[in-house]
C-alpha cells in the first residue's frame, strides 16, 4: 500500500516485515523548489540535470528537466488558447497522430498542453447538445488522487512553518549557488596568475637583452600550408611582355610602404544596403545582443523574457495606414461634380440634351455584386465538427472490419490536406446574374471595361493590334459607314440656335493676370522690397542729424539768431522748427510734433547742390580745405564751450564771468557727475564685454595653456637632444682618434701571438720527431 504523505511516498509493508519510511522522489512542486530550480539553472546551464537536481532532495534529475521544459521555461506560452490554435491543433493531430513532440513547435506549445487541449475538445465535442461544464472535467484530480504530471502545474504557495528538511534544503542551496570561488575558479585564477608572471618575465627578458644591444628575434612559428596572411593563394605572375612595368611596380611599393593601401570590404564598395538586408542585420544584432544579455545578467533577461510572454504585458500596436493618395480638397471636388451631374440627370424630361448625359458614379453590374464577397457562409462551427469527427474516428472498427469510412461519410470537413481550405462566400441570386455581365475583368486579353454610357470609346480598339492593316482599314470603313448611315437617319432640325458671345478681347490680358496665382515667397518678397524702398526714402526725407544718428537736446531750447537780417531770422526759425520736429518724433518719448512743410526731391537735391557750391566758394576765398575747415571749426567750438558753462538750477549755459562761485561749483558738480555716470556705464559696459570675451576664449586660453606646456617640454626636449647630440660627437671624435691607436696595439699583440704559436709549433714537431726516433 502507498500513501502520499507531504511530497514523499511511503510504503506500507506487512506486518511481520519492520515499518519502514521509504523516500520516493516526486510529488506537486513548491514555490521554493521552483526558485530553487530556475537559479541552479542560470548556473549550470540546460545539461547537467544531475547536479541540478542535488540541490533539490525530493526531485529527481528527469523531473528537474521535466519541470524546467514543460512550465518554467521562459518561452512557454500559458495564454488562452486561440481559435487558429485549436484549428492547427486538430488539423495536425488528424495528419499525425499521438505525435505530440512533433505538433507542440508547430502549434507553439508543451507536448502537454497540446495533449490536455486535445482531450477537452474530444470531450466538448462527445457532450454535443449537452451543456458542457469545464468543471466536471473526469480527469480532474479527487481528493486523495495523487498528480501523475505534476511538472506541468502551477507550484503549491509556500507555508508559513516550513518543514526543517525544506530549510536545510534551502540553506544548502543559498550556499551552493552563492559559491562563485570553488575549486576549478581557484584553479583557474591560479592559472591567469602564472600565465601572467610568465609574460612579465618574456617581457623583462626582452627588454634586458634590447639594452645590452642584443637583438632578440622571435622564431615565428612554421606554418603548414599556405600563408595566407603574408601571400597570395594560388598567385599566377603574368609573363614579361613588351611594355615596361617598372614605374607602377615602383609607384605599388611606394603607396605599400606608405601604408597608403586601405582595405574595403564588399559592403563598402557596393554601398548603401538595402531594406530587407538593413532589417536582418538589425534582427542578428538584436539577437546577439539578447545571447550577451544572458551571458552577463540572466536573472534579468528571463525576468524580461516573462514580460515578453505574460498577456498582461502586451499592447495592442499601433494602427499604421498608408498615405491617402487622394486628399480631402479633391474628395469634395469629385463630390461635387457627381452631385451636380446627378442634378441634372434627376430633374428629368425629354428634351433633345437630355440625351447627351449618361450616370458615371459606379461600374456598371459593380454594386449588387459587392455583398457576396464581405460575407462568408455560415456552416456551423468547424473547430466542434472536426472535433466530433475525430471522437467518432476513436470509437470506430477497424479497416479489418471493414470500418474507416464512417466517421468520414457522417462528417464531411475540410480538413483533408495540409492546408485548409478558403471559406466559401454565401451564394446570392443576384451575383450569379451578374457574373456573365460588364464590370469585370473579361476573360480575353484587352482593356479593362469602363464606364462609357455615351458610347464614346470604341469597345474592339484595344483588339486592333492583332489585326492585319487590311482588316484594320475594312473596319474603319464599315464603322464609318455606319455612323454616315445614323447621321442620315436623323429627323430634321425643328428649331434654330444661334450663340452671341460677348467681347471679351479688352479683358483678355486681365483674365490672364487673374489666373496666374503669385507664389506666396515671391509675394512677400516684394512687399518687403517696397517696405525697404519706402524707409528709405522716408529716411533720405529726414535731417541729417537723425540720419547719422547724431545726439540730439532731449528738451527744445530757443536760440536768438547770430545776425539781425530777416534771412538769418527765416534761416533760424526754419532750423528751429526742424529741431522741434525731431526732438518730437525721434526721442524716446515721443510727443505730438510740430508739422514741417514736405518738399519734392528734386527741390532737396537743388538746395543741397547750391549748399555744396557755396561752400566750395567758400573754401576757394579762404584759400583752405575742408579739413583744415573743420579743425578750425572744432577749435573754435571747444573755445566758445570754455566760456560758457551749464547750471543746472537755471537749466541754461551762462558766461563764465557772469556766474557766481555758487552757480561755478554747481556746474562743476554736475559736470563731475555727468562724467561719473558716464564712467560708470562705460565701465558696466566693459565688464559686460570682458565676460563676453572671458566665455568666447576661455577654450581658446585652455588651449593656449595646453599648447604653451607642450612647446616648452619640447623645447626643453630639443635642448637635452641638442647636448646629447654634442656629446656624442664629441665621443665620436675621440673615437675616431684613439681608434687606430687600439687597433694598431691589438694588431701587434695579433702578431705576437702568431710568432708564439710558430715557435711552440716547432718546439712541439722537434720532440715529436726525438720521440719517434727513440
Amino acid at each position: 500500500m502507498i500513501a502520499s504523505d507531504n511530497n514523499y511516498y511511503v510504503l506500507r509493508l506487512p506486518r511481520r516485515h519492520a515499518k519502514m519510511r521509504i523516500q520516493i522522489k516526486g510529488g506537486v512542486w513548491k514555490n521554493t523548489e521552483d526558485e530553487i530550480l530556475k537559479a541552479a539553472v542560470m548556473k549550470y546551464g540546460k545539461n547537467q540535470w544531475s547536479r541540478v537536481s542535488s540541490l533539490l532532495n525530493r526531485k529527481s534529475a528527469k523531473q528537474c528537466k521535466a519541470r524546467w521544459y514543460e512550465w518554467l521555461d521562459p518561452s512557454i506560452k500559458k495564454t488562452e488558447w486561440t481559435r487558429e490554435e485549436d484549428e492547427k491543433l486538430l488539423h495536425l493531430a488528424k495528419l499525425m497522430p499521438t505525435q505530440w513532440r512533433t505538433i507542440a513547435p508547430v502549434v507553439g506549445r508543451t507536448p502537454s498542453q497540446c495533449l490536455e487541449r486535445y482531450e477537452k475538445l474530444l470531450d466538448a465535442a462527445c457532450a454535443k447538445d449537452e451543456d458542457y461544464d469545464a468543471g466536471d472535467d473526469p480527469r480532474r484530480l479527487r481528493p486523495g488522487e495523487i498528480d501523475p504530471n505534476p511538472e506541468t502545474k502551477p507550484a503549491k504557495p509556500d507555508a508559513v512553518d516550513m518543514d526543517e528538511d525544506e530549510k536545510e534544503m534551502l540553506a544548502e542551496a543559498r550556499a551552493r549557488l552563492a559559491n562563485t570561488k570553488g575549486k576549478k575558479a581557484k584553479r583557474k585564477a591560479r592559472e591567469k596568475q602564472l600565465e601572467e608572471a610568465r609574460r612579465l618575465a618574456e617581457l623583462q627578458k626582452k627588454r634586458e637583452l634590447k639594452a645590452a644591444g642584443i637583438a632578440h628575434v622571435r622564431k615565428a612559428k612554421r606554418v603548414r600550408g599556405v600563408d595566407y596572411n603574408a601571400e597570395i593563394a594560388f598567385e599566377r605572375k603574368p609573363d614579361a611582355v613588351m611594355y615596361d612595368t617598372r614605374e607602377e611596380d615602383e609607384a605599388f611599393a611606394k603607396m605599400q610602404a606608405a601604408k597608403v593601401f586601405k582595405p574595403i570590404s564588399l559592403a563598402e564598395l557596393e554601398g548603401k544596403k538595402s531594406a530587407k538586408e538593413m532589417d536582418e542585420a538589425n534582427k542578428k544584432l538584436a539577437e546577439a545582443r539578447q545571447k550577451m544579455q544572458e551571458r552577463r545578467d540572466m536573472p534579468g533577461a528571463v525576468q524580461q523574457n516573462l514580460k515578453a510572454n505574460d498577456a498582461s504585458f502586451t499592447r495592442r500596436s499601433k494602427l499604421l495606414l498608408p498615405t491617402p493618395q487622394v486628399s480631402d480638397r479633391e474628395l469634395e471636388d469629385i463630390a461635387k461634380m457627381g452631385k451636380g451631374v446627378s442634378g441634372l440627370l434627376d430633374d428629368g424630361g425629354t428634351t433633345p440634351a437630355s440625351a447627351l448625359l449618361s450616370s458615371y458614379e459606379q461600374t456598371p453590374a459593380i454594386s449588387t455584386a459587392r455583398t457576396p464577397m464581405r460575407t462568408p457562409m455560415v456552416e456551423g462551427d468547424a473547430i466542434l465538427r472536426e472535433a466530433q469527427q475525430q471522437a467518432a474516428r476513436r470509437n470506430q472498427k477497424s479497416t479489418l472490419f471493414g470500418g474507416g469510412e464512417e466517421a468520414a461519410a457522417l462528417m464531411p470537413t475540410d480538413f483533408a490536406g495540409a492546408t485548409p481550405s478558403r471559406t466559401r462566400a454565401t451564394p446570392t441570386p443576384s451575383r450569379s446574374e451578374v457574373s456573365s455581365q460588364m464590370g469585370t475583368t473579361p476573360l480575353l486579353h484587352g482593356q479593362t471595361p469602363i464606364r462609357d454610357g455615351l458610347h464614346i470609346n470604341d469597345q474592339y480598339a484595344a483588339h486592333f493590334t492583332d489585326l492585319s492593316e487590311r482588316e484594320r482599314r475594312a473596319h474603319a470603313a464599315s464603322t464609318s459607314a455606319s455612323l454616315k448611315g445614323a447621321f442620315m437617319s436623323l429627323p430634321k432640325p425643328q428649331n434654330e440656335y444661334q450663340v452671341d458671345l460677348p467681347e471679351a478681347e479688352e479683358m483678355e490680358d486681365e483674365l490672364m493676370e487673374d489666373a496666374i496665382v503669385e507664389d506666396e515667397a515671391d509675394a512677400h518678397a516684394r512687399q518687403a522690397a517696397a517696405l525697404a524702398e519706402y524707409e528709405a526714402m522716408q529716411m533720405h526725407k529726414r535731417s541729417r542729424a537723425v540720419q547719422l544718428d547724431l545726439p540730439r537736446p532731449t528738451e527744445m531750447v530757443v536760440v536768438e539768431p547770430l545776425a539781425g537780417d530777416a534771412m538769418s531770422k527765416l534761416v533760424n526759425d526754419e532750423a528751429t522748427d526742424l529741431l522741434a520736429h525731431d526732438v518730437a518724433k525721434y526721442s524716446k518719448n515721443t510727443r505730438p510734433a510740430v508739422s514741417i512743410e514736405e518738399f519734392d526731391e528734386s527741390l532737396m537735391t537743388n538746395a543741397r547742390e547750391l549748399i555744396e557750391a557755396e561752400a566750395q566758394e567758400m573754401l576757394r576765398e579762404q584759400n583752405s580745405s575742408r579739413e583744415d575747415f573743420a579743425d578750425a571749426f572744432i577749435a573754435a567750438l571747444v573755445e566758445e564751450r570754455k566760456k560758457n558753462i551749464f547750471v543746472p538750477s537755471l537749466n541754461s549755459n551762462i558766461s563764465v564771468d557772469e556766474a557766481t562761485e555758487e552757480q561755478r561749483l554747481e556746474a562743476a558738480k554736475a559736470c563731475f557727475e555727468s562724467l561719473r555716470r558716464d564712467m560708470e556705464k562705460d565701465a558696466k559696459r566693459a565688464s559686460k564685454l570682458e565676460q563676453k570675451c572671458n566665455l568666447l576664449t576661455a577654450g581658446l586660453q585652455k588651449r593656449d595653456g595646453e599648447l604653451r606646456q607642450k612647446l616648452k617640454k619640447t623645447v626643453d626636449e630639443i635642448q637635452s637632444l641638442a647636448i646629447e647630440a654634442e656629446s656624442f660627437a664629441m665621443l665620436h671624435e675621440q673615437e675616431q682618434r684613439a681608434a687606430p691607436e687600439r687597433i694598431e696595439y691589438w694588431l701587434e699583440l695579433v702578431q705576437a701571438a702568431r710568432a708564439r704559436e710558430k715557435l711552440l709549433q716547432e718546439k712541439y714537431s722537434q720532440l715529436t720527431r726525438e720521440l719517434n726516433a727513440r
